[in-house]
């Protein structure tokens, strides 16, 4: 249990300075998918799933070069 806590503490450890910037990264990513959703409404367009599945390898991506 002890290696278990250690293991959690030390990835917790290493993501701690850059908290804020993935946090701001989500927010941001979702309110280009919020503005993008409202743009395609206004102009008479579907929202696709496409469109979903695009924000969340957009995340993933973004996430990952962060990291």
């Amino acid at each position: 249990m002890k290696f278990l806590e250690g293991l959690i503490a030390s990835v917790l450890a290493i993501f701690a300075p850059i908290k804020m910037i993935l946090i701001t990264t989500i927010v941001l990513v979702f309110c280009d998918l919020i503005t993008g959703m409202i743009a395609a409404y206004k102009r008479g367009e579907k929202i696709k799933r496409s469109s979903m599945r695009r924000t969340v390898t957009k995340l993933t991506i973004y996430m990952s070069a962060i990291c």
